[in-house]
């Protein structure tokens, strides 16, 4: 049974109130709570089945680790390794709408999985949020109060018909900005903004361009799709991480498919006709469009207009994000057609179409 907790107009949290939900917390108790942002699900991130808990409330997937929530940028450094970036920043943002990617101490690799080396950590700014992660003592391991693939939820009364009675508590302080926290890597050289939320992309750039030794990239995030994602829209990231790789301020590309499924196989023409290029031989698994990879991108490429049609059928809040590659590359012949089962010599073909429209994005990107 979920206690749903409201908070008054006042915008405090009773006391009586606040011990019940940390208490829960240090319990292993999930509670929905809100932030500067959105309202998140979270829990103590000390022990890892309340993590999977999350994982299957929320439906996301487990092989991504839950971003951190902490009371003071004094406590983020017993589990990050802090550095003069992470300084500047947590200075000018924090708390506030910003989630530092950083390397984990050996303390701090409990937080997250063996595969994973850092962690992303956020002090929000939220007065109701920041007294409970003080008083509870511990991290939070958290997500956004949504389950994956819907929008994140910005008002308490949302999250309570979403999630009565799947967690534990509800914390509910009426509506909240609504916007998500800016995301930038500071885990390796050069720091790299890898969402751009709240905080604008410029005003991260400005406090770090006065850090000695400090380099930073805008990147701009490029998903390629197409249907089963292991032809056009694979060969499409590639393409673009080949051809962008000196490029500043930086693209990073993805790749999905509407129809696509984790056992299907990357033909081996796709490997020969990269190979001429330098690109190597890779591992890819195949993966299905979802909001979330829409959310990550500032541009998302469908080979053909079918393609296009058939996300902003699923998703028709991305309309305006979402174009065919050859459309928006201007190509004579827009719809760029699947080569599978085909010779590699109509791969090339469809290398070189796909090439042709990359660059014409980068030359339109870097006008």
């Amino acid at each position: 049974m979920t206690q749903i907790i409201r908070v008054p107009a006042s915008g405090k949290i009773p006391d009586d109130a606040a011990r019940l939900v940390v208490n829960g917390i240090k319990a292993c108790k999930v509670v929905a709570f809100p932030t500067d942002t959105v309202y998140g699900l979270g829990s103590t991130g000390l022990v890892k089945a309340v993590s999977r808990r999350i994982y299957s409330i929320k439906g996301r997937d487990a092989l991504k680790p839950l971003p951190i929530l902490l009371a003071s940028a004094a406590e983020a450094k017993r589990w990050v390794e802090w550095n003069p970036a992470a300084e500047a920043l947590a200075a000018r943002f924090w708390p506030g709408a910003l989630t530092m990617v950083l390397n984990a101490t050996e303390e701090g690799r409990v937080l997250t999985f063996p595969e994973f080396t850092t962690l992303a950590v956020r002090v929000p700014s939220h007065p109701v949020t920041l007294r409970l992660l003080a008083e509870s003592g511990v991290p939070w391991a958290s997500t956004s109060a949504n389950v994956s693939d819907a929008p994140a939820l910005s008002d308490g009364k949302d999250v309570v018909s979403s999630f009565d009675g799947r967690v534990d508590f509800i914390v509910d302080a009426g509506k909240v900005a609504g916007t998500e926290s800016t995301v930038v890597d500071l885990s390796k050289d050069p720091a790299r903004i890898l969402r751009e939320g709240a905080v604008p992309a410029a005003a991260v750039l400005d406090a770090l361009s006065g850090v000695p030794g400090v380099q930073a990239r805008a990147r701009r995030n490029v998903l390629f799709i197409c249907t089963g994602n292991s032809c056009r829209s694979v060969i499409g990231e590639k393409l673009l991480e080949h051809l962008a790789a000196r490029l500043k301020p930086g693209f990073a590309s993805r790749s999905c498919g509407v129809a696509a499924e984790r056992f299907f196989q990357v033909p081996e023409q796709v490997y020969a006709v990269l190979a001429p290029l330098g690109i190597p031989r890779f591992e890819h698994i195949p993966q299905l469009v979802t909001r979330e990879l829409l959310v990550w991108a500032d541009f998302a490429f469908a080979m053909t207009d079918e393609h296009m049609e058939e996300v902003l059928d699923r998703y028709p809040e991305f309309t305006g994000k979402v174009h065919v590659l050859g459309r928006y590359a201007d190509l004579p012949q827009p719809n760029i057609e699947d080569p599978i089962g085909q010779p590699e010599a109509v791969y090339a073909a469809c290398r070189d179409r796909i090439r042709e429209a990359i660059e014409a994005f980068l030359r339109k990107e870097q006008e």
